[in-house]
């Protein structure tokens, strides 16, 4: 990917999960108060989990590890900013988040700069081979 393609990705990422959180705390907010937290709690770890497998027919640039790392920390994110919509302190931020990473969007230009090196090894890897 291109560093302009990569920017339009975590805009349109950053875009979607605004609208995503907002949609959420609002339905949550319908609620009972006393509901809130349970609910946000259920749907933290349901986004939580990576899905069951994840293929790739042309290689699986972002590999299934990557899934796995980023998922839960994507949904922490995504449920402490609903919880702070509606009022509530954030849970935590998970553990498991390296340092640099602060949006969404980074973690995902993180993945997509990871792909973009392993595709230009790949390409440079057949170049050497023909």
């Amino acid at each position: 990917m291109s560093s302009d393609q990569v920017a339009k990705l975590a805009a349109t990422i950053d875009v979607l999960t605004s609208a995503v959180q907002f949609l959420i705390a609002e339905r949550v907010s319908m609620q009972p108060p006393a509901l809130h937290g349970a609910l946000l709690q259920v749907l933290q770890r349901s986004l939580s989990v990576p899905a069951q497998s994840y293929a790739d027919e042309r290689g699986a640039a972002v590999q299934e590890a990557d899934l796995a790392r980023w998922t839960p920390i994507v949904a922490t994110h995504l449920i402490d900013d609903v919880r702070r919509q509606l009022g509530h302190p954030p849970v935590a931020v998970a553990p498991t988040a390296p340092a640099k990473v602060r949006t969404i969007s980074e973690a995902f230009s993180e993945m997509a700069e990871r792909a973009r090196r392993e595709n230009a090894r790949g390409a440079l890897g057949i170049a050497k081979a023909g």
